[in-house]
């Protein structure tokens, strides 16, 4: 025997709870806010972007980029590999630091650099 539930009930239920998705999107806005204090090198247009992401594994990777340059990569890991280690090196020249100038030349725009036979997307 089903029981017969309220259309309101449940609505009550669906949007008085908290969802994940709802801590989430918390978890986003203040990964968001981070990003966004201080000397960031991040554009505003792409914080604003980024605030309307609604995919829950995307808003959840938010929180690991980093104001400390132009495409959100850590400095600490772009900096420790070596001009040995391949196209991560931040050398005059590198396909790392062209790619760097490009994106401060265009802070609101895709970058797309062929490397080879594939694009890498910034």
């Amino acid at each position: 025997e089903i029981d017969e539930v309220n259309e309101v009930e449940i609505d009550q239920y669906l949007f008085d709870t908290p969802t994940p998705s709802n801590i989430v999107s918390n978890d986003a806005q203040l990964a968001i806010s981070q990003l966004s204090k201080g000397d960031t090198k991040i554009s505003t247009y792409w914080l604003e972007q980024l605030s309307k992401i609604e995919r829950p594994v995307a808003r959840n990777l938010i929180s690991q980029l980093s104001p400390s340059n132009e495409l959100g990569y850590e400095n600490i890991k772009l900096n420790s590999l070596t001009a040995s280690s391949g196209t991560a090196s931040r050398s005059p020249g590198s396909l790392l630091e062209y790619t760097i100038q490009q994106k401060k030349k265009h802070p609101n725009c895709v970058i797309l650099m062929r490397c080879g036979e594939f694009y890498e997307t910034y």
